[in-house]
């Protein structure tokens, strides 16, 4: 489980600091994201890292909380009273409300492939 934990997490990681990343794999996208130090937004990494640091503190010295609960809804209150949005940080911002269409999804086969390692992956795991 670990393995697809850290898979995970270091697919996630790219869009901690604001920058787009180039590799074809993840040690040349590492390389790629280190290479860009420079345009690193610096609230974008800010807020990530006060977000990380509020889940692993909530996960180590209070377990019984939801911990990434609580971090989401920090971040929304914190999104909308310090207007984050205006100053740089990308944010989800409307969501659609009521019910979706029924219907088959328009799937192409372009993006079945590009599912199928994470789904073998999650397969091979659980």
């Amino acid at each position: 489980m670990s393995g697809l934990v850290y898979l995970v997490v270091g697919l996630a990681r790219m869009g901690l600091v604001g920058v787009e990343t180039e590799g074809a794999f993840a040690l040349a996208d590492v390389a790629s994201w280190i290479s860009q130090i420079a345009g690193w937004d610096l609230l974008t990494v800010a807020v990530g890292a006060i977000a990380l640091g509020g889940l692993f503190g909530l996960e180590r010295w209070a377990p019984s909380v939801p911990a990434a609960l609580v971090v989401v809804a920090l971040g929304m209150v914190a999104a909308a009273v310090f207007d984050l949005d205006d100053d740089g940080l990308a944010v989800v911002g409307q969501l659609p409300t009521g019910l979706p269409a029924i219907g088959w999804p328009d799937v192409d086969t372009s993006a079945l492939l590009a599912l199928l390692p994470g789904a073998l992956a999650v397969t091979l795991v659980g």
